[in-house]
């Protein structure tokens, strides 16, 4: 069994560190930071997650972009749970359903480079990035982390309501390596995660 740990803030330092640098490096003229809100509908998939949980997500989190007449870089946060009930193995080596139920506490963050178009008041952008996933399963006799690195695309529009307020949607699609190490990750070779995500985002402009 794996200690349970939280979401290292190693990839949030170093990002925080690139945008800190980029920000003081070019003129302030030509940037801008945006702090905004996410909602998501995420629909993962993978044999391992499918065979314990097999249900769609809702992730909410935020996001600090930093912001050029043509590019972004933008760091995101979101956390949701899924419910599920534990699999085992029977005598003919194939999974069944325990009767134990199991939630799954998953927390991603996304650090995305890409291209925008300034909403005037519609835009458009697209961009992709690293992903790091970490979350916690939970039932009453056991606790087990898991966590993997991957990648992300995504593509969005948006509005501009006001100078400081805009609105959007977007559609990311992301897949993490080796994230169900051991259990039905095993038994279905198949240890990675991936999702499409639907998410309602909305920023200020400081």
């Amino acid at each position: 069994m794996r200690p349970n740990h939280r979401l290292s803030l190693r990839p949030a330092v170093l990002v925080a560190v690139v945008l800190l640098t980029l920000a003081t490096a070019l003129p302030a003229a030509a940037q801008s930071w945006l702090v905004g809100g996410r909602v998501a509908y995420a629909d993962p998939s993978g044999d391992a997650y499918e065979a314990v949980y097999d249900e769609s997500l809702t992730l909410i989190g935020g996001q600090l972009e930093l912001r050029w007449p043509t590019w972004f870089l933008r760091l995101a946060a979101e956390q949701g749970e899924a419910d599920g009930e534990l699999v085992f193995l029977d005598l003919n080596g194939n999974l069944g359903p325990s009767g134990i139920s199991s939630t799954l506490d998953l927390r991603l963050i996304h650090f995305t480079g890409g291209y925008h178009s300034a909403p005037d008041p519609w835009g458009w952008y697209f961009g992709g990035g690293l992903t790091s996933l970490d979350g916690d399963e939970e039932a009453f006799f056991f606790s087990e982390s898991v966590s993997g690195t991957g990648y992300h695309v995504l593509g969005g529009v948006r509005v501009a309501l006001t100078d400081r307020w805009e609105i959007g949607g977007e559609l990311i699609y992301w897949t993490v390596s080796d994230v169900f190490e051991g259990g039905a990750g095993v038994v279905l070779n198949d240890p990675d995660l991936e999702a499409i995500e639907a998410a309602a985002v909305v920023n200020f402009r400081f």
